[in-house]
């Protein structure tokens, strides 16, 4: 996401990524736990960001619009700094809860095009 981008597009990217990313999660941890962990990171990152909202037991598809709508409202760099940190926020919390080298082969299958050639080697 570049500079040039408007808070509206920031926060339509967000939560696109927090989408795709938590339903690919759900196969691993199961709906509830990818609910518990995106709240969690939306959560942490209101230590930063105390306009993000706070989940209040809406369904788990509104939870993208939840996101959204105040990140919306934000100037860009605002929006994009939040964005980054609620993303890298449950990202890390995922590492923490299915390790890294599992976190890092989920982010590839996503986004094969944004991962450095040679990032993912076995470990044993």
């Amino acid at each position: 996401m570049g500079e040039s981008r408007t808070s509206d597009a920031i926060a339509a990217g967000a939560a696109s990524a927090c989408e795709k990313l938590c339903r690919h999660l759900a196969r691993i941890v199961g709906e509830t736990g990818v609910r518990a962990l995106f709240d969690r990171s939306v959560t942490v990152s209101r230590s930063e960001f105390l306009w993000l909202p706070i989940a209040e037991g809406t369904s788990f598809a509104a939870r993208w619009n939840e996101l959204a709508t105040p990140l919306a409202r934000q100037p860009p760099a605002a929006a994009l700094e939040a964005a980054t940190r609620v993303v890298a926020t449950l990202i890390g919390l995922v590492g923490r809860f299915v390790g890294d080298n599992l976190t890092l082969r989920l982010l590839q299958e996503l986004w094969p095009e944004g991962t450095p050639p040679g990032t993912f080697k076995e470990t044993t």
